[in-house]
C-alpha cells in the first residue's frame, strides 16, 4: 500500500528554507555591522543618527589578526590569577571565586586609562546583570609616583583593583606588552577566552569598541549557559 509523502516533503523543503533565510540574515547582518561601521569611522560624521549609532560595531578581528606584540595573550592561554594581588595582598583567585570574569588593564601612567572612563563605567553596569564582576588589573610594573590602587578608585573600580605581584617574576610579554586599556575575559581558572585589545582617541569610535565588547561577552555567556544546561 502506497503512501503519500507529499506533506513530509514540503515540511523538510520548507524547513530547509527558513534555514538558508536565517543563515542569510546572519551574514548580512554581520556585514552590514562592520561595513557601516568602518564607513562611518571614514567619515568622520560630526552627527550620528541613534539608530546608525545603536547598530554600528567594531572590529576587533582585525586588531587581532595583526602581527604585533600589543595584541594580548592568545585565547586558551592561562593566567595565573594567584599572581595578581589587591592592596591588602589578597589574590584575583581568590576573589572571583567560580565566575567568569572581565579583566580591563589600565595603567596610571597611560592617558586613554582615564580617558576611557565612561566607557568603562558601561561595560562594568551592563556586565552587572550577567554575574561578571569587572576589575583592573596592571601587569607592568607601578609608577612609584602614583598610587595605582587609589588611581582605580577615582576611575570607579573601588576594591575590584589588582596588580601583578612585585614579589614574583614578571608577567608573560603578552600581558606586560599588552595595549592598555585591553579588556579580557577569563574564566575562573584564569583561562583566556576573549581578547579585545586598545581604545581609540575619537569617542564615537570608543563608544562602538565598549558596545561590542559586551555584544560580544553577551553571546559568550548564553553560549555558556546553553552548555552547562546540556
Amino acid at each position: 500500500m502506497r503512501t503519500d509523502d507529499s506533506p513530509k516533503l514540503t515540511k523538510f523543503f520548507f524547513g530547509l528554507t527558513i534555514g538558508s533565510i536565517i543563515t542569510l540574515v546572519l551574514a548580512f547582518s554581520s556585514l552590514h555591522l562592520f561595513g557601516r561601521s568602518e564607513r562611518t569611522i571614514k567619515k568622520r560624521e560630526l552627527s550620528v543618527s541613534i539608530d546608525e549609532f545603536l547598530f554600528s560595531g567594531f572590529n576587533f578581528r582585525k586588531l587581532r589578526d595583526q602581527e604585533n606584540d600589543w595584541k594580548g595573550p592568545e585565547i586558551g592561554v592561562k593566567i595565573n590569577l594567584k599572581k595578581l594581588k589587591d592592596g591588602r595582598q589578597n589574590s584575583l583567585d581568590d576573589a572571583i571565586k567560580n565566575k567568569t570574569v572581565m579583566l580591563v588593564v589600565i595603567n596610571p601612567s597611560c592617558y586613554y586609562s582615564i580617558g576611557t572612563k565612561n566607557e568603562m563605567n558601561y561595560i562594568r553596569e551592563q556586565l552587572i546583570p550577567l554575574g561578571i564582576t569587572y576589575y583592573a588589573v596592571t601587569f607592568s610594573m607601578p609608577d612609584k609616583t602614583t598610587d595605582y590602587f587609589k588611581f582605580c578608585e577615582v576611575l570607579g573600580f573601588g576594591n575590584n583593583a589588582f596588580q601583578w605581584s612585585l614579589n614574583d617574576a614578571s608577567a608573560p610579554k603578552s600581558l606586560t606588552k599588552i595595549n592598555i586599556p585591553s579588556h579580557i575575559l577569563v574564566r575562573n581558572d584564569g583561562v583566556v577566552i576573549q581578547v579585545w585589545p586598545g581604545s581609540n582617541s575619537n569617542q564615537e569610535v570608543r563608544q562602538r569598541m565598549a558596545k561590542q565588547i559586551v555584544s560580544d561577552t553577551l553571546i559568550i555567556n548564553d553560549a555558556f549557559r546553553a552548555i552547562a544546561q546540556n
